[in-house]
């Protein structure tokens, strides 16, 4: 009976271990830990939705605010906010973005709207860029800043000329006249090199490719009707911000759904163009790697009874 009563062989118990498990929230809910996972040393990015963009020679959106908290401490029942992008505009009405939550941990800011007619842009997780000189007040063409560890500033609109500034992005600042909005943070490092079901195709002529590039700022507009050359993509890296029109002719780019992209901003607000909305938020938990207790066939009694009575059983 030394054995617990088992007839035959003791196998020894072992430990194996489970690798990092990701858990993603493209829209709010609740987070509920995944079955044996410890919840500490988890990981946690959260990202707000990206500002607006409007019309007539307006800047771009910045980017939603991108957090990276490392060595948290995750339990079920967590409820999870994920921000919207801001609205696009006509009529100097786009909006910033709004915040991404989890929990108690620090809120991601929305991303700042772009500069337009009469109307500043706006500080915001990532800044919006500033508005063309020759359709605004001096306010209005400055590009606004980030927050601190959560973006950069949206570029400022070059002076004496309807060009605008670029939304500033998570890894870097808006660019100026017919630049891209600040290029992406780049999450791989964290969560894995594409595909993961989470990653999302930043661009619609990329096809199906997922960099895993996310809080691109938008697009600011060249500002030079006829001109052949596009406003950029937003973000640098096509990381999620929208594009801006390039002549006026109503194909600027939203930012990406779930990738906190900034709003391409439009050169012209003739027959009702309008700048495009930012791209919503989202949420993404890595769950800590850990050791779990096997054994092959029949285990032994003794050793589960220790196991059990430590606190360190994991079925």
């Amino acid at each position: 009976m030394a054995n617990g009563g088992i007839i035959g062989p003791i196998n020894t118990v072992t430990q194996s271990p489970v690798p990092a498990n990701n858990v993603a929230f493209t829209a709010s809910g609740t987070y509920n830990k995944s079955a044996g996972y410890p919840g500490a040393g988890a990981t946690v990015m959260i990202l707000a939705g990206g500002g607006g963009a409007s019309a007539e020679h307006a800047g771009g959106g910045g980017a939603g605010g991108l957090l990276m908290l490392t060595c948290q401490t995750v339990a079920s029942g967590t409820t999870v906010t994920i921000g919207g992008g801001g609205a696009g505009s006509s009529a100097y009405c786009h909006a910033n973005g709004t915040n991404t939550t989890f929990g108690s941990l620090t809120a991601a800011v929305g991303g700042g709207r772009g500069g337009a007619y009469a109307n500043s842009a706006s500080a915001g997780g990532s800044g919006g860029g500033g508005a063309g000189s020759c359709s605004a007040g001096p306010t209005s063409n400055s590009g606004f800043p980030g927050t601190a560890c959560q973006g950069n500033g949206g570029k400022n609109a070059p002076g004496g000329g309807p060009g605008s500034g670029g939304g500033g992005g998570g890894k870097g600042s808006g660019g100026g006249t017919g630049n891209p909005g600040g290029s992406g943070f780049d999450v791989t490092p964290v969560f894995g090199s594409a595909p993961q079901p989470f990653y999302v195709a930043d661009d619609p002529n990329a096809g199906p490719s997922a960099p895993g590039l996310f809080a691109g700022g938008g697009g600011g507009n060249s500002g030079n009707p006829g001109s052949l050359v596009p406003g950029g993509p937003g973000g640098g890296g096509n990381a999620g911000g929208g594009a801006p029109s390039p002549t006026g002719n109503c194909k600027a780019g939203a930012g990406v759904a779930n990738t906190g992209g900034g709003g391409g901003s439009m050169r012209t607000s003739g027959g009702g163009a309008a700048g495009k909305a930012g791209g919503s938020g989202i949420v993404v938990v890595k769950e800590a790697s850990f050791d779990k207790n096997v054994a092959p066939g029949v285990w032994d009694m003794n050793s589960v009874y220790d196991f059990v009575k430590a606190n360190n059983w994991v079925s």
